[in-house]
Parts: structure tokens; sequence; C-alpha cells
């Protein structure tokens, strides 16, 4: 019995060790796999948190540039609006603005003009005589330096630092130091010079910008010179406006660079770049760069934690899998138990996995977020700035004249309305301001209200991705011509003279629809045609919104535009995540937007598109019912 057994025996033994070693290998190459994924993953969300990271330095960094011209800007205005204001005047008026406290990084500001020789005693009489004028010479009076005769003398007239940051007399030429080229260059050719300054407290940034009568940079060199008046300059320390811009970004560092004309300057934040980091390069498109250092995790099997964990695991199973095999051999019911044993085993380890790859899936929720809020947010800012310029421009300053003039007459003020020509025509100038106070105040509740309409929207964007948590969107009862106007309003385009749009909605009833998931869609597309024609030139921008009503209770929106078109190569990935043919694009748009008309049961697609033609897009989302009219 045993002489015709054994051979069987042995045979059936090594192919059970082939299987154990088949699963062996197979285990360990899915391990390595999975883990590679992984870390690749980790990879890839590391360097998306860099870029994001990158991106809102930089932004912080470009509002501060903004902040900083806009100081250039009023400097300007006011020295052309007071040409002969004294540097009492200008202390004063700095003052009146709080240019050093709205300005943290300012050390020192000022204006320069050019006087020929003639005009220099009046200057000097003037400056001496002021009692907060600029500093002087050694002995205290007016000498010019460098001393001579020249032509022209480029000398400073008013200016003020912190806690003397400069000091720069008021009698030094600077056209006849080692600066007066780039000045006169600046003169001819109506751009700033941005160059480093020692001033002592560490490497600062100096601005020096011509100004012209007029408040525009002619547009010839004999025209600017002409109506040349002469430099705004400030100094600043970037510095701490970098140090700034990353504190709340650890481990990343920062360098800002202008280079334009005859200007290339660079500053880098305190903190140095990471070794072996990475660096990223946005170009502000206005002579400033600005270039991030960070730390991206690397990818592969051995990059992460995670991944060694993964691959050890992975491994190990297979191994394990292999020796039960190998048991099963030997004694079949006790392998039988083990397996059993081992098998609820790796199901905890697979709903682990499982969990783990439901939460790396995240990320591309919160990147979504982050995109259709920017959408929403260029409306709340259009609409923040419309206020804030009929704000400025409010004919309330009137009120405080009459006001004023009332006061001035208050122990006479009957025969004043009665018989003074100012007193009789004042009801009729009250009637009339408080007509336009009326128009203003109801056209700032308008903007206002957008305004909060927009942040509303915002909050149910954020809402709303919950959809992808499996939670339901909100059905609600609209108007698809409002959700096609609040679209174009948040797009920022409803009101552009420069593009014409041509709206087409024949049937109007109030509908069931998911209001915002519709209107995010909208925007994305309508976004996305404004951009398109940005490259017609002198063609005419038109971008056609229409809707219509199905018998099958259906409602199309079709957003047509005749932009740049879409290659026939790129119709196949154009609702790919992460696909952009955008400079500045991320790819979010398109994708998240299809996502979302599939999760009301509809459809997203492009209809037709050539280059150069334009392109059509169309929406197609079922109806839950029709409502009566309100």
């Amino acid at each position: 019995m045993s002489t015709t057994e054994t051979p069987t025996r042995s045979k059936h033994t090594y192919l059970w060790i082939a299987l154990a070693a088949l699963l062996a290998l197979g285990g360990t190459s899915t391990a390595v796999i999975a883990a590679s994924t992984v870390g690749d993953t980790a990879h890839q969300q590391s360097r998306r948190a860099f870029t994001t990271s990158a991106e809102e330095i930089t932004s912080t960094l470009q509002l501060a540039i903004l902040h900083e011209e806009d100081l250039v800007v009023s400097i300007a205005s006011y020295s052309l609006s007071n040409p002969a204001a004294s540097n009492t005047d200008f202390h004063a008026w700095t003052l009146s603005m709080r240019a050093l406290d709205r300005y943290p990084g300012l050390q020192a500001f000022g204006t320069t003009i050019v006087l020929e020789p003639s005009q220099i005693p009046a200057f000097a009489a003037r400056i001496v005589a002021d009692p907060e004028h600029l500093p002087l010479g050694p002995d205290g009076t007016f000498q010019v330096v460098p001393p001579g005769v020249r032509q022209y003398y480029c000398l400073p007239n008013v200016g003020q630092d912190r806690g003397g940051a400069l000091d720069i007399p008021a009698d030094y030429d600077f056209c006849a130091g080692e600066n007066g080229v780039a000045l006169l260059g600046a003169r001819d050719s109506g751009q700033g010079i941005y160059k480093p300054l020692n001033t002592g407290n560490g490497n600062s940034l100096a601005i020096t910008a011509p100004v012209y009568r007029g408040g525009n940079t002619p547009k010839t060199v004999e025209a600017r010179r002409a109506a040349f008046a002469g430099w705004v300059g400030t100094v600043s320390t970037p510095t701490a406006l970098l140090d700034r811009a990353v504190q709340s970004h650890p481990g990343a560092a920062v360098s800002m660079r202008y280079r334009a004309g005859v200007s290339d300057v660079t500053f880098d934040s305190s903190a140095a770049p990471a070794k072996d980091g990475e660096s990223m390069v946005i170009d502000l498109r206005n002579g400033w760069s600005v270039t991030t250092f960070g730390t991206v995790a690397a990818g592969g099997v051995l990059a992460s934690g995670a991944s060694i964990g993964i691959l050890a695991s992975g491994v190990a199973l297979s191994l394990l899998l292999a020796g039960l095999v190998l048991v099963l051999v030997t004694s079949r019911s006790r392998a039988l138990r083990l397996v059993q044993e081992r098998t609820a085993e790796l199901r905890g380890a697979q709903a682990q996995l499982v969990d783990t790859a439901r939460q790396a899936g995240m990320a591309e929720i919160a990147t979504n977020v982050l995109h259709n809020v920017g959408n929403v947010l260029n409306s709340v800012n259009i609409s923040a700035s419309l206020a804030r310029q009929k704000v400025q421009a409010s004919k309330s300053a009137g009120l405080v004249k009459v006001a004023a003039l009332i006061q001035e007459h208050a122990g006479d003020l009957g025969d004043f309305l009665t018989a003074d020509a100012r007193g009789k025509a004042l009801p009729g100038y009250l009637d009339k301001l408080a007509t336009t106070l009326a128009s203003e105040r109801d056209s700032i509740d308008q903007e206002l209200q957008r305004l909060s309409k927009g942040v509303d929207h915002i909050k149910e964007i954020v809402a709303a991705q919950q959809s992808l948590a499996g939670v339901s969107g909100v059905i609600e009862p609209v108007h698809v011509s409002g959700l096609i106007e609040d679209a174009l309003r948040m797009a920022g385009i409803l009101d552009d003279d420069h593009i014409t749009i041509l709206l087409d909605v024949p049937e109007d009833p109030m509908l069931s629809l998911d209001k915002h998931r519709v209107l995010l869609i909208l925007l994305n597309l309508i976004s996305n045609a404004t951009h398109a024609m940005k490259t017609n030139g002198a063609r005419p921008r038109q971008l056609s919104v229409s809707s219509q009503l199905s018998p099958g209770q259906d409602v199309t929106i079709t957003v047509s535009d005749n932009g740049e078109g879409v290659p026939p190569e790129n119709l196949t990935q154009i609702f790919v995540h992460g696909f952009t043919t955008h400079a500045d694009g991320h790819g979010f748009g398109l994708h998240s937007s299809a996502i979302a008309a599939r999760e009301m049961g509809g459809a997203l697609s492009l209809d037709t598109s050539d280059t150069g033609t334009g392109a059509t897009f169309t929406l197609q989302i079922p109806l839950e019912r029709e409502l009566a009219p309100v």
C-alpha cells in the first residue's frame, strides 16, 4: 500500500510547493505595486500641497506689491495737486492718511523735482523757511551738493522717513550723482526704477517712478519730457514682507525678483531654501516674479512610512499564505482552520486599505471646492470694488458744507434763508442732494446684496461638495433665466461692454432644480468661454446662452462662444481631471461640472467646436416637476 502511494504523494507535494511559491511571488509583486501606488499618491498630494502653498504665498506678495504701488500713485497725485506744498504740508498729509501705519515695511518716501539755476534761490529760501524742512548740509545752510554750475539740478522736494531711515539733505543733486543717468532714463522711458539699497538696517528696495502732469504717461519721449513733473521715491524692506508671506507655510522659503528695463533686483526671505527641495516660479506679468522653495515628498515603493508598511504587510501576508498552503499539505484540517483565521485578518486589512483609499480621495474634493469658490470670489470682489468706488464718489460731502453754512449763520438763520442768495438756494439744493443720496444708497445697497449673495453661494458650494460623500443636493424652485443671470454676474461680464451677450429663454416657468450645482456648472462654462475669447483680438466677442424645455420634462441649457475653440486632438480629453490648455489653469472646472451633471441624472457635452470658430457646450438635466407660477 505504501509503495504505491509514495510516488503520488511526492508528486502532490511538489505541486503544492509550486503553488505556494507562486502565491508568495504573486503576493509580493502585488504588494510592491500597491506600495508604489501609495508612494506615488503621497508624492502627488505633496506636490499639490506645495503648488497650493506657492500660489497662496504669491497671491499675498502680489497684493502687497499692488498696495505699495497704490502709495506711489497717491504721492504722485498729491504732488501734482499741490506743487508748492512745503514739507510741513506733506507731513500733515501723510499723517492724515496714516502712511507709516498702513505700510509697515515702508522706511522712507518723498518727491524729487528738476530745477534750473535761476530757480535755486527761491527754492532754497522756501526750504530754509519751512520748520520741518529736509536736512541741510553740515553747517545748516543750503549749498548744492556736489557744488558747481550745471544746466539743471535734481533736488529733494518733500519727504518723510521712519526714525531716520534715510538722511538725504535737501540740497543734494541726484542727477549729479551715480543715479543721474538712471533717473533721466526713467523720465524718458516712463518706467520706474527698482534697485536694492543698503540703509543700515539690511537691504531695502528703492522704487523711483516718474510723474507727469495730467496723471498719464505720454506716448513719446518728447511729450514725456514736456509733461515731466518730477519723481516719486519710496524705500521699503521686502524681507519683512517675504517673512510674513511664508509664516503660515512651515518649511517654505520665497524669493521675489523684479526685472524690467534697467532694473534687475532680487530679495529673499530670512528662511533658507531646504536642501534637495523643489522650487516653483510664478510670473506676475508686471516685471515681478516669485520663486517659492519647499520640500515635496518623494514617490516610489520606499517613499513614505505608509508605502513601506503596505509593502511589508503585503510581503508578510503573501509568505503567510504560502505557509498556509504548505501546512495544507501535511494537515488539511489544521490548515483549514488557519486559513479561516488568516482570512479574517486579511478582510480586516482590506477594510483598512479601502478606508485609506477613501481618505486619499478627499484631496480631489478639496481641490474642486477651491476651484469653484475661486470663481465666485471674482464676483464678490467685483461687487466689493463697485461698492467702495460708489462710497468714495458719494455726494455726501455736500451735507458737511450745508452744515458748515448753517453753523456760520446760526445767529441770523432766518435772514440768511430769506435774504441771502445762498440761503434761498439752500432748500432746493438740499432737495436735490437728498434725491442724489437716496439714489446712491439704493445703488450701494444693490452691490452689497450681490456681495452677500456671492458669500451665501460660497457657503452653498462647500455644502454642495458633501454630495461627493453621499449627501443629496437640495432641490428648490428656480427660474432658469435667474440662474443664467446670476452666473453671468458672478463671472463679472454682465455689464462688460467688450462682450455681446445673447440670451434666448423662450420658456421660463418655475422649475425644481439643484440650484447651486446648476449654478456652478454655468459659472464654469461661462468663465471658460470668456477666457477662450481673450485671443479674439479685434474680432467682436459674443457669448450666447439659451435654454429649452423638452416634452420629456428635461431642461437643456446651451453656452456658446466665438473664441479660439477646441482643437480636434483635445476633444477626448476635455472633461478629464487635470487636463487644461490654460497657462494658469488646473483642469478642475469641466471635470467637476461633468460629475455634477451626472449626479443630477443629466449630462454635460461638447457639441460643436473647431479651432478658431468657438465652442458650444450643452447641459441636459431631468426635472423633478414643473411648479405652478407664483
